[in-house]
C-alpha cells in the first residue's frame, strides 16, 4: 500500500526535473550563438557600367541572403546582450559560430582550371590567371586590421580556430559548379554574394572593381559574422562601400576607406557619377531619405541606393562633427540598440546635419575631404540697423560664421576690404571681393565673396529652436553693395575657390555689414 501511494509522488519529481528552462541557455533566441540562421538582403556593389542603365530598373536577384550579425566582445557592446538576463544566473560564454566552410576536393578544382590562393583570412578559389588573382588575399589581410580598429575584436569560436574567410572569383561559372563550389540554390547575381564565411564573385573588367568587390563582399562576411539582429540596409551597404574603396600610397601600402580622387584609379566605381546624374534628374536624397531606404529600394535598383548609403556614411564617418557618435553605431551591429541609437544620437543637431549634408552634395566632386568642407557652426549676435558688424573671411578656409544673425527679407549693406591669393602659378593671383574673371568656379570668379545662410545654433552648437529646414541660396557678395535675406538665420561667408584648393591660400577680406531700415510705404 506504500509503495503505491509512493510512485505517483515519484513520477511527478522526475517531470519536474525534466522540464527545459531551469538552468538552461541564458542567450537571446535572436542571439543564440550556434544559430546558423540567414536572413535576405538584396546584392549589392556600385558599378559604373551600371551609370548609364534606367536607376529604377528591377532585376532578378533582388536579395541576397547574409549570415547574422557578429557582435563585439567589449563590456559596453555586450551591454545590449546581458541587460534582459537574470542577474542571479551567470550567463554562458559567447562565441562567434563554429567555422562550418565545406572542405574542397582541390584536386577536382585543379583539374577544372581552378586554382587555390590562401593568406591569414582568406582562401580564394579563382580560373582566373595567378597575376590577377593571387595578390587578392593579402589584400584582405590588410584590411581586416581596419575592421577590428572599427567595429572591435571578433569573439573566439568554441574551436580557438582564427577568423578566415574562401572567397570564389568566377570567369566560368560553370567550372566552379562542376567543382561543387557553386551552390545550386544560390540566386543569381550580377556582381557579388555572400553567406557566412564564403562569398562569391563574377569576373569584373577592371582590375580595380575586382579588388574592390572582393573587399565589399569580405566586409559583409566579417560585419554578419555574429547572430542578431541586422542594421539597416543603408548602413550594411554604405560601409561595406566605404571600406572598399582603396588606393595604394607612394610605398605601395593599401589604404582603405579613402574617397576617390579620380575616375582613373577607381575605374568601375561609378558612386560620384551616379549621384550627380541624379542630382541633375532633381532626384536628391536627404539624410533621412537615405537612413529610410528599403529593401524594395534596394530591389528597384542595384546601384542608386547604394551610391547614397556610401556617400552618407563616408560623409558621418569623416565629419568631425558627427565621427564619433557615428563610429558608436558600428559597435552595435548584433543589437536592436542600433536603431535607437542611430535615432538619438543625431536628433538634437538634425537640422544642421542636414543643411551641411544637402550644400556637400550639392558641391560633390573627386577628392572633396569632409574635414575641409565642415561648417564650424557658431552663435550669433543680432546687428542693429545703426551698428555696423565687422568680420574677417580667411581666404584659406571654407565657410565662416559672421556672428550675425539675420531674418527672411532683411536688406544689409556690405563692404569689404583687403586682398587675398587663391593661387601662386605661375605667380600669385590676388584678388578682391569681385574675383578674378579669369578662372570660375561652380560658375563664379575664384576669389569672390560668398555668403550663404544656416541655421543659428545656441552655446552648446545646437539649433536654436523653432527653427525649420530652408533651400540654401548662395548669396553672391562681389558686385552688388546691398543684398536682401533669402532666409533665417546665421549668415556664413567665405571667399570662393576649389575645395581642393584652399590650403594654400593666403588672406582676409575685412567684411562691413549694416542692415538697412525698411522702406516706409
Amino acid at each position: 500500500m506504500t509503495r503505491c501511494r509512493l510512485l505517483p509522488r515519484l513520477l511527478l519529481l522526475t517531470c519536474l526535473v525534466l522540464i527545459p528552462g531551469c538552468g538552461g541557455s541564458t542567450t537571446p533566441v535572436d542571439n543564440k550563438p550556434t544559430s546558423d540562421a540567414i536572413t535576405p538582403q538584396p546584392e549589392d556593389s556600385i558599378a559604373a557600367d551600371s551609370v548609364a542603365t534606367d536607376p529604377t530598373a528591377n532585376d532578378a536577384a533582388s536579395s541576397r541572403p547574409v549570415a547574422p550579425i557578429r557582435m563585439r566582445p567589449a563590456a559596453a557592446a555586450n551591454a545590449d546582450y546581458t541587460a534582459e538576463l537574470d542577474t542571479t544566473v551567470k550567463p554562458r560564454p559567447v562565441y562567434r559560430p563554429s567555422d562550418n566552410r565545406p572542405q574542397r576536393d582541390e584536386q577536382r578544382a585543379a583539374e577544372l582550371g581552378i586554382a587555390r590562393y590562401a593568406s591569414s583570412r582568406l582562401i580564394l578559389y579563382t580560373d582566373l590567371p595567378a597575376e590577377k588573382a593571387k595578390h587578392l588575399p593579402a589584400l584582405v589581410d590588410a584590411l581586416y586590421t581596419h575592421w577590428v580598429d572599427y567595429f572591435g575584436d571578433l569573439l573566439p569560436n568554441r574551436e580557438g580556430t582564427e577568423y578566415q574567410l574562401t572567397g570564389y572569383l568566377m570567369q566560368d561559372p560553370e567550372a566552379f559548379r562542376a567543382a561543387g563550389m557553386l551552390p545550386e540554390n544560390l540566386p543569381f547575381f550580377a556582381h557579388g554574394r555572400h553567406l557566412g564565411l564564403e562569398f562569391w564573385l563574377n569576373e569584373q573588367e577592371f582590375d580595380y572593381y575586382r579588388e574592390h568587390l572582393v573587399l565589399h563582399e569580405a566586409t559583409h562576411c566579417f560585419m554578419t559574422t555574429m547572430p542578431g539582429p541586422l542594421p539597416p540596409l543603408w548602413y550594411m551597404e554604405g560601409m561595406a562601400e566605404r571600406f572598399a574603396l582603396h588606393r595604394a600610397d607612394e610605398h605601395g601600402r593599401s589604404r582603405f576607406a579613402v574617397f576617390p580622387t579620380t575616375p582613373q584609379l577607381h575605374r568601375g566605381f561609378g558612386g560620384i557619377e551616379l549621384i550627380r546624374r541624379e542630382l541633375r534628374e532633381q532626384r536628391g536624397l536627404s539624410v533621412t531619405q537615405i537612413t529610410q531606404l528599403s529593401e524594395a529600394d534596394f530591389a528597384r535598383s542595384k546601384t542608386v541606393p547604394y551610391a547614397w548609403s556610401w556617400l552618407l556614411c563616408h560623409f558621418l564617418s569623416t565629419h568631425p562633427r558627427y565621427q564619433q557618435r557615428f563610429q558608436q553605431l558600428g559597435q552595435h551591429l548584433s543589437s536592436r540598440a542600433f536603431y535607437d541609437l542611430q535615432t538619438d544620437s543625431f536628433r538634437p543637431d538634425l537640422l544642421l546635419l542636414e543643411a551641411e549634408w544637402t550644400h556637400f552634395v550639392q558641391s560633390l566632386d573627386y577628392g572633396l575631404d569632409v574635414a575641409t568642407f565642415a561648417i564650424p557652426f557658431a552663435p550669433t549676435t543680432a546687428v542693429g540697423s545703426s551698428d555696423p558688424f565687422e568680420c574677417a573671411v580667411d581666404a584659406s578656409r571654407g565657410w565662416q560664421s559672421s556672428g550675425l544673425s539675420v531674418a527672411i527679407g532683411d536688406r544689409l549693406t556690405i563692404e569689404a576690404r583687403g586682398r587675398v591669393v587663391v593661387a601662386h602659378n605661375p605667380r600669385p593671383w590676388e584678388s578682391e571681393r569681385q574675383g578674378i574673371t579669369i578662372r570660375y568656379v561652380s560658375g563664379r570668379p575664384v576669389g569672390r565673396l560668398l555668403g550663404l545662410v544656416l541655421p543659428s545654433v545656441d552655446a552648446q552648437g545646437l539649433p536654436l529652436p523653432a527653427q525649420q529646414s530652408q533651400p540654401l541660396q548662395i548669396l553672391d557678395l562681389g558686385e552688388a553693395a546691398e543684398f536682401d535675406i533669402p532666409a533665417t538665420g546665421t549668415l556664413y561667408l567665405r571667399v570662393n575657390d576649389d575645395w581642393r584648393e584652399l590650403e594654400d591660400n593666403i588672406g582676409t577680406f575685412d567684411v562691413s555689414i549694416l542692415r538697412k531700415e525698411p522702406t516706409q510705404q
